[in-house]
């Protein structure tokens, strides 16, 4: 099964909050892949809302997206695309 790994600084002021944790969870679920955020030891699903807002990632922190399926390298990437660009929010 293909997979794909990469990490990403959070950008945005207010770090991994309801909307951008929804924004993700919107990606993740256009993707097959089993999609997790991981950061500071904690492990998420990026198809959860609740999952990735238990991680509590704060702006300047890091967070590893991994994805195994079929489209992992499409579901990192349109991840990746959304957190570099800081969710569309202040930086």
């Amino acid at each position: 099964m293909p997979s794909a790994r990469r990490t990403y600084t959070i950008r945005n002021s207010l770090g991994l909050h309801a909307r951008p944790a929804s924004k993700l969870v919107r990606i993740a679920m256009q993707f097959e892949s089993d999609i997790l955020c991981i950061s500071s030891g904690q492990t998420g699903n990026a198809k959860s809302v609740m999952a990735l807002m238990m991680l509590a990632v704060e702006c300047g922190a890091s967070i590893t997206i991994e994805a195994d399926g079929a489209d992992a390298q499409d579901a990192v990437a349109a991840m990746g695309t959304l957190i570099e660009n800081a969710f569309d929010e202040s930086v």
